[in-house]
């Protein structure tokens, strides 16, 4: 006789394929290949599982929620969030979030109702484990393909990274590989030194799987990844020794594995070039030049929260005014004055200059409350299973790891669905062996016709918003084709697919961009003045979607002084446009740059120098600007 699977069994297995396939999901045809597929499979994974649960609960003729000690401030949370985007500086971005980073509003509560799943779909120990043993294996592949990567092979050339001397894996950047396995590493470890079975072929799978997120982790050079992880074992270790489970062949297997991944990174540094293991390791304690970029990002982020403090400017909105804030000497003092951050490069200031204090103040109560449940728990030793005591720690070590990673990085939707998802298994581990309350609804009076309209409704609306995930991975496919069509000069193919791409997301600013910059080429090169007004058009349009953008209005001017070779009236329009750009950043060399040729084409020569003159104070070495006030002075002689 054949098992009748639940609705509630289906979502389980979703959930748990949602975790192990996540770090592999990669779409080469966008544009973006690495986070939006990954944030777009999140939602997508996300919208089925509140599907099936639904449908779960008119099956049992009832709706059923467990409410655990963070629902008070998860909630809160999501209403200052709320707060914050509507009284943003730009609502639409912090709703959706920026490009390539994508932490917008619907992000963080997307981060939220996963949290709410994981505490209502996984339960029990044994699904509790697997879910962890999954994420240990999955994180065990990723790792060797970054061994493999480091060692210089790049199994896919040409779509993932071509600097070798860092691995990143599936994830596209260091950071983020590191950042993965910050969260990743400490459930291996736990594994390893807290079993109580004998030599057995877990511990050989817990030795190798350390051994492999070990070396990834090495590999990856993320500094900060490795502090997190150093104490999350300390952490782990502190209760080994004070519950006595710690025994000399762990304490070896332990050794070895470090062992072996030194051996590991050296045979590496002898493939690829790069810095070496211990120069990385010593720069944690120097203050070199990262360190110093990073602390002027830091006292930008604290010049925004000055001004900003109730609800910030917005959720990801950091990169909107952050040229306004910088510190004044930024340009005399970072490698690339030109690459403004769009991060703070730390969580909490993230959080408090684009969402506010108050934010803080909540973002803080629910991570202190985790860890303060979480240790209680701990204490209670005598109380409490061994099992559930390991799944705890595992849960918390790897939070406490995360966290440190995150206080000099940021967080990202390729790695901060793992982060909630493990306190919500570190809470469901809390709350194994003691009755939680629950919330419940009857659906008894609904009768089966009813039921049946609710259902189908349900699966529409479900099935609306999964076309509308795929409709952005759709639309950024047809950018990536853009893009490549114009650099190979292929103007007219890459205005066809920019305007695909543009149809199907009207909402993203950087396609209407990709739009203008297209026809502006197609216009420059065929002396088509059409294109020029179409290309004003699309910028225009930009424009609307992020008016604190200055490459619109940079754009803007590039464009209107290239038509004023045909037109010589659209030249004040140029310079009224690049004094708009100069406004949100005057540090941008391009505009000043832009701004000087269009005096020079005006005749207003004092003006032009001055403005090169600004150029070669933010550029010494700009040598355009070295020539060009050399010549001014030689007419002027």
């Amino acid at each position: 006789m054949v098992k009748k699977v639940s609705l509630l069994q289906v979502s389980q297995w979703v959930f748990v394929f949602l975790l192990w396939v996540f770090p592999f999901v990669v779409i080469p045809l966008c544009f973006d290949f690495e986070v939006l597929p990954k944030l777009i499979f999140l939602r997508i994974s996300t919208i089925i599982l509140i599907f099936l649960w639904l449908l779960h609960s008119f099956e049992i003729k009832k709706v059923v929620i467990r409410r655990t000690f963070l629902d008070l401030p998860l909630i809160t949370s999501s209403f200052i969030l709320l707060l914050a985007t509507f009284f943003g500086l730009n609502p639409r971005l912090s709703f959706y979030g920026l490009r390539f980073r994508y932490d917008g509003l619907i992000t963080s509560l997307n981060y939220f109702v996963l949290y709410f799943l994981t505490v209502n779909l996984v339960k029990k120990r044994e699904q509790i484990k697997k879910v962890f043993l999954g994420l240990i294996i999955s994180a065990s592949i990723v790792s060797i393909y970054a061994i493999v990567q480091r060692f210089g092979f790049e199994v896919f050339s040409g779509i993932f990274q071509d600097d070798l001397s860092r691995a990143s894996a599936s994830f596209g950047n260091p950071l983020f590989l590191g950042g993965y396995l910050a969260l990743i590493c400490p459930l291996s470890l736990t594994s390893l030194l807290l079993t109580k079975e004998k030599p057995s072929w877990k511990q050989i799978l817990f030795s190798l799987t350390t051994l492999l997120t070990g070396a990834a982790l090495t590999s990856s050079l993320a500094r900060s990844a490795w502090i997190g992880v150093v104490f999350s074992l300390i952490f782990i270790l502190s209760w080994a020794i004070r519950w006595h489970k710690l025994r000399w062949q762990q304490l070896i297997s332990l050794a070895l594995i470090f062992f072996l991944i030194v051996k590991i990174f050296a045979l590496q540094s002898q493939k690829v070039s790069g810095p070496s293991l211990f120069a990385r390791l010593n720069s944690i304690f120097k203050f070199d030049p990262t360190s110093a970029d990073r602390l002027l990002i830091w006292e930008g982020a604290f010049s925004i929260i000055k001004n900003f403090p109730l609800l910030g400017t917005g959720p990801d909105g950091f990169s909107l005014v952050f040229a306004q804030h910088r510190p004044f000497i930024w340009s005399r003092t970072v490698s690339n004055p030109q690459a403004l951050p769009d991060k703070a490069h730390n969580d909490f200031l993230q959080v408090a200059s684009t969402s506010g204090i108050i934010e803080l103040n909540f973002y803080l109560w629910i991570l202190i409350l985790f860890l303060l449940i979480c240790f209680q728990e701990l204490r209670k030793d005598r109380e409490r299973s061994f099992h559930q005591l390991i799944l705890i720690i595992a849960a918390t070590s790897s939070i406490i790891s995360g966290l440190i990673q995150l206080q000099f990085s940021f967080s990202i939707p390729s790695v901060a669905p793992f982060f909630w998802a493990i306190i919500g298994l570190g809470v469901s581990s809390v709350y194994l062996e003691k009755k939680g309350q629950i919330f419940q609804i009857s659906l008894d009076r609904i009768d089966q016709r009813k039921k049946l309209s609710y259902s189908l409704i349900i699966c529409l609306i479900a099935i609306l918003l999964i076309y509308s995930g795929l409709k952005v991975i759709w639309a950024d496919t047809f950018y990536q084709k853009a893009i490549s069509f114009r650099l190979s000069n292929q103007y007219q193919k890459a205005i066809v697919y920019s305007h695909k791409a543009v149809r199907i997301n009207p909402n993203e600013s950087e396609y209407l961009k990709e739009l203008s910059l297209d026809y502006a080429q197609a216009a420059a090169h065929q002396g088509n003045q059409l294109y020029f007004q179409q290309a004003l058009s699309a910028i225009k349009r930009a424009k609307k979607l992020n008016r604190l953008d200055k490459m619109v209005y940079f754009s803007s001017g590039e464009i209107y002084r290239a038509w004023a070779l045909y037109e010589p009236a659209y030249i004040d329009n140029a310079i009224l446009n690049y004094k708009q750009a100069l406004k949100l950043d005057p540090e941008f060399i391009d505009t000043w740059r832009g701004l000087a040729r269009a005096r020079e084409i005006l005749g207003q020569k004092k003006e032009a120098r001055k403005a090169w003159q600004e150029i070669l104070r933010l550029n010494p070495t700009d040598e355009e600007a070295k020539e060009e006030i050399k010549r001014t002075t030689r007419s002027r002689e």
